[in-house]
């Protein structure tokens, strides 16, 4: 069976520590997320959750990236939330999915 890879990217900022997204995708693995803050010295917690809210990641203390290969099924909508970020700027993002996989 083929492999589709999906990237999505964008770029958000931060309020009062906090900026989120919502990404639709159907029964797909999360390969990889990467976020990346504009001053390297900011730190940041991420958190993934699905529809219900239940908490699918979570990770602390990151200083200016995240660069992670995670291989989590993902199936419906979840959110990402930057949480917890020292400073209010702009971060960008990059999510890799394989769709079709089995």
């Amino acid at each position: 069976m083929s492999v589709f890879v999906y990237k999505q990217h964008n770029t958000l900022t931060t309020s009062a520590g906090t900026a989120s997204f919502t990404v639709l995708i159907q029964q797909s693995i999360l390969e990889n997320i990467l976020i990346k803050s504009a001053t390297g010295s900011t730190t940041f917690d991420v958190k993934i959750v699905d529809a219900d809210d239940f908490e699918i990641l979570h990770y602390y203390d990151f200083t200016g990236l995240l660069n992670l290969e995670i291989h989590q099924l993902i199936d419906g909508n979840f959110t990402v939330t930057i949480e917890n970020a020292s400073a209010d700027e702009a971060f960008s993002y990059k999510l890799k999915f394989y769709e079709g996989a089995t």
